[in-house]
């Protein structure tokens, strides 16, 4: 009798332990066979789920994507938080989350650095899942501004500005080998109490 496989737990596995390839090699260096040997499976076996390393790569991508950004939907959603307490919170826990996956942070940020002049589809998609976030800020300021919490402004900016915030955190701390999260945390408190109405 024919052995049953379960193509969604082959496909996790297999991304589970690309992931521990990329990081011990990087993109560029890691090699498909390398990706075979560590699921134990042979490359033809591999090619029924991924044509080749980039498809390969954009599942590990989309895979941590999608939880990170499972995590500031979450607090989007919760009632009774005020806007301000909503962006805190999402810029707190995407630090966290960022700061606990670095290592393969540090391998797609080595990818998009390399493939900064080529368009590729992971870059795309990338492109597309950070500006996603950055929508999710400026919806909240205006809701902040709606209901007198927050000091009008211009949310597209802003919105911009916290956004580029978290992206030069997810290059620091990708590169930096210490980092504490509660003295940057009060930095930013700093920076969002300065928005609402009690600051003006």
């Amino acid at each position: 009798m024919p052995k049953i496989v379960d193509d969604d737990k082959r496909r996790n596995q297999i991304i589970e332990q690309a992931t521990r390839i990329f990081i011990q090699y990087g993109y560029t260096k890691t090699k498909y066979s390398q990706i075979a040997a560590q699921c134990g499976l042979g490359r033809t076996t591999i090619y029924q789920y991924f044509q080749n390393k980039e498809e390969i790569f954009i599942a590990v991508v989309n895979r941590l994507y999608s939880e990170l950004e499972a995590g500031y939907r979450n607090i989007v959603f919760e009632q009774g938080s005020s806007s301000i307490e909503k962006i805190r919170r999402i810029i707190y826990r995407t630090f966290r989350d960022y700061y606990r996956k670095k290592k393969i942070v540090l391998v797609i940020v080595d990818y998009l650095l390399q493939m900064k002049r080529q368009k590729t589809a992971l870059k795309s998609k990338l492109n597309q899942r950070t500006l996603a976030l950055q929508q999710v800020l400026q919806a909240l300021l205006e809701e902040g501004i709606r209901n007198g919490e927050l000091r009008p402004h211009d949310t597209a900016n802003m919105s911009w500005v916290l956004f580029s915030l978290i992206r030069a955190f997810i290059i620091q701390v990708s590169i930096v080998e210490e980092f504490s999260l509660r003295d940057l945390k009060e930095s930013i408190d700093i920076l969002l109490d300065g928005l609402t109405t009690k600051a003006a």
